[in-house]
């Protein structure tokens, strides 16, 4: 019996929030009755102004800029706004499915963004085994994949005893030429019993 043991979930954390640091606000000249004054309105943002408080999308998936003013400076904080993934956005709570058998999920915690990734059944020979099913393999084996309490466990177990690409069931029999077979289980496996009958 051979078996396969998987964790449940692995937590990747996704930067909540970056700055590309401090710079010059774009400004407006005024001119009052005659007294030229100077209002700071916001960021430069590829070349064009935008407003404090404003949040730009960003070129880059699930990222907004934010135009924050600094005493005379402008700053510019590049913030999350959920789980990236193949250039998509997800918001908190969503799931997508990463690969066979391997399920994210887009949470929002303190610390930011992050992606829960969790096993959904057992890979076995590259191939997705749900949980509470035999499946038939090949050389008179079946396998069975069980959830446990920290992971996914996929056993494989013999059904039968293998004969010339064909299996035969344990406990039963079958007249082979001149011989009687019987497929016996035993502590380790099973046991093809071979008995010589007259070829009459």
């Amino acid at each position: 019996m051979r078996c396969l043991l998987l964790l449940i979930s692995l937590c990747v954390a996704y930067t909540p929030a970056t700055s590309q640091g401090l710079s010059k606000p774009c400004v407006k000249k005024e001119n009052t009755n005659g007294i030229y004054s100077t209002r700071y309105k916001g960021c430069w943002i590829h070349g064009v102004c935008q407003p404090y408080g404003k949040k730009i999308k960003q070129a880059l998936s699930c990222m907004v800029y934010v135009c924050e003013r600094k005493g005379d400076l402008s700053n510019v904080r590049y913030e999350a706004t959920g789980c990236s993934f193949h250039h998509k956005c997800y918001q908190p709570g969503e799931t997508v499915t990463e690969s066979k058998c391997v399920r994210r999920t887009c949470m929002d915690l303190m610390t930011g963004y992050e992606w829960k990734r969790e096993f959904t059944g057992c890979i076995y020979n590259n191939v997705c085994y749900k949980t509470g099913k035999k499946y038939k393999l090949k050389q008179c084996r079946y396998g069975i994949c069980k959830k446990l309490r920290n992971g996914y466990y996929f056993s494989e177990k013999l059904m039968g005893c293998p004969i010339n690409g064909q299996c035969l069931p344990i406990g039963e029999r079958k007249r082979s030429k001149c011989f009687d077979l019987y497929c016996r289980k035993i502590r380790n496996g099973v046991l093809l019993e071979t008995t010589y009958k007259s070829c009459s």
